[in-house]
C-alpha cells in the first residue's frame, strides 16, 4: 500500500508526539528516583498517563490511511 502525503504527514506527526510523550516519561522516571516518596507517587501517576498517550498515539499512527484515521468498528 502506497501512502499518500498526508497519511505520512499524520503517521510521523503521531509517531513524533508519542516519542515526546515517551521521553517526558523516562526523564520524570529518572528524576522520580530522586525525591521524597510522597513526591514520588503523584509522579508516578504522570508518567503512567505519558505512557498511555504515547501507546495511543501509536495506535492512531498505524490506523492512519489516505489521510484520515480509520475508524475500528
Amino acid at each position: 500500500m502506497s501512502l499518500d502525503y498526508s497519511t505520512q504527514q499524520l503517521r510521523v506527526t503521531f509517531a513524533e508526539l508519542a516519542f515526546r510523550s515517551e521521553s517526558i516519561a523516562m526523564v520524570l522516571d529518572q528524576a522520580m528516583q530522586e525525591l521524597p516518596a510522597g513526591y514520588a507517587a503523584n509522579i508516578a501517576d504522570v508518567i503512567t498517563l505519558l505512557k498511555d498517550d504515547a501507546e495511543k498515539l501509536r495506535t492512531l499512527a498505524g490506523r492512519t490511511q489516505d489521510g484520515f484515521i480509520q475508524v475500528l468498528d
